[in-house]
């Protein structure tokens, strides 16, 4: 996302239909909430 300067990516369901969008802030507040242990080593 960082290198295509893309701020989020759309959620599509059946049919292509839209149903969310992801954002680099959700994705940075999962890792913050829950990081993967890979980060500690």
């Amino acid at each position: 996302m960082l290198e295509n300067r893309v701020d989020g990516v759309p959620i599509t369901g059946q049919g292509g239909r839209l149903v969310g969008f992801v954002s680099r802030s959700d994705i940075l507040r999962a890792v913050v909430i829950d990081p993967p242990l890979s980060l500690w080593r």
